[in-house]
């Protein structure tokens, strides 16, 4: 297994290519990042969401519901 060591420009065409093709990671994969696993894609996409307010599109309900729950019981 080899680990792939994101640029900021990598994270950024990563977003731009979910907001254009949407979560159809296949084709993401096969036209943006062809040497890249769907999984590392989106590994890097949900993480990158997860822990960056500005990281693509806006959180959906079932999200900010979990962020909220998970600061409560910190």
């Amino acid at each position: 297994m080899s680990y792939h060591f994101w640029t900021e420009e990598e994270s950024a065409l990563l977003v731009a290519a979910v907001k254009k093709y949407g979560f159809r990671w296949e084709e993401i994969q096969f036209k943006v990042f062809p040497g890249l696993s769907v999984a590392k894609l989106k590994n890097k996409f949900y993480s990158d969401r997860r822990f960056k307010a500005d990281a693509a599109l806006p959180l959906t309900d079932e999200e900010k519901l979990v962020m909220a729950l998970r600061q409560m019981i910190q």
